[in-house]
């Protein structure tokens, strides 16, 4: 009996990086094409472009079987505002895709990820599977990001480091080695509370339950609200390490002021917080 197609639909942000972009675009046309002899895939990807400036590249090398959305926003609406912002100006149906990967344009897929992704025999509680996103500078796996839900008195703890970034930046120096090493201990599969939001797989599960996703901030906090939203639904989300991906590491943020991602990051924690907790 003939396998059917898996449909998955790829949806980026781009502000001001089109040479990421097109390093990612690459790295998913290998992933496809490693795959696409067995003919189990149908990829479609949208591109939700922020940049200044509406530039057209050449996306001639893409195999000829992916569908490419490439809309330009007119203006920057942030990280998951720049994706429902596209959404609104193409036709496209959610429901009628397997898994919606959420990602930044500054990472890549491995040659082996659409042949894992696939084989995944994902139960019908999962929404959100987080894969292995190693870090390029750091050597070191951003996931499970949060592996239990946090407090109410962890998100208070929050505001006052991004209010005070003197006392985010001691209490980084003191206790992000210590986190690492937590971090670590996990090279299995796990139920666990979020994601990294560079690369977030959405299941069909979620979609359903899920048809609209209006973010509240601009940028920053995308993994507790997602996870919320995975909680309401009465999903999951499930580390799975043997997908990778590679981080190369805030390639548009690491352009902005500190100052400006301290004050984003205090803002969308405390949206998170008056909505949750």
């Amino acid at each position: 009996m003939q396998r059917n197609k898996l449909k998955v639909l790829i949806a980026c942000t781009n502000y001001n990086s089109d040479i990421s972009l097109l390093k990612y675009l690459k790295s998913i046309n290998l992933s496809f094409n490693k795959l696409n002899e067995e003919g189990y895939l149908s990829l479609s990807i949208l591109v939700a472009d922020n940049s200044n400036i509406a530039n057209k590249f050449d996306i001639e090398f893409l195999n000829k079987s992916i569908i490419v959305h490439h809309i330009f926003n007119n203006g920057n609406y942030g990280y998951i505002g720049g994706i429902t912002e596209a959404f609104e100006k193409v036709d496209l149906n959610i429901d009628i895709f397997d898994f919606l990967i959420i990602s930044n344009v500054d990472v890549e897929v491995s040659p082996d990820f659409f042949t894992k992704l696939i084989r995944l025999n994902v139960n019908s509680c999962i929404g959100w599977i987080a894969p292995s996103i190693v870090s390029k500078k750091e050597i070191f796996n951003r996931n499970p990001a949060i592996i239990s839900r946090p407090t109410a008195k962890k998100l208070r703890h929050l505001l006052l480091l991004y209010k005070y970034p003197i006392l985010h930046f001691l209490y980084e120096y003191l206790f992000y080695s210590l986190r690492r090493k937590k971090k670590t201990s996990y090279q299995k599969s796990n139920i666990i509370y979020a994601g990294h939001g560079s690369f977030m797989i959405f299941t069909k599960q979620f979609l359903l339950k899920n048809r609209s996703f209006k973010f509240p901030s601009f940028l920053f906090g995308e993994e507790i609200f997602f996870a919320e939203l995975i909680l309401k639904s009465n999903l999951q989300t499930i580390y799975i390490p043997e997908l990778e991906i590679i981080d190369e590491d805030h390639v548009s943020t690491g352009k902005m002021k500190k100052k400006v991602l301290y004050k984003m990051h205090y803002e969308s924690i405390k949206k998170i917080y008056q909505l949750y907790f």
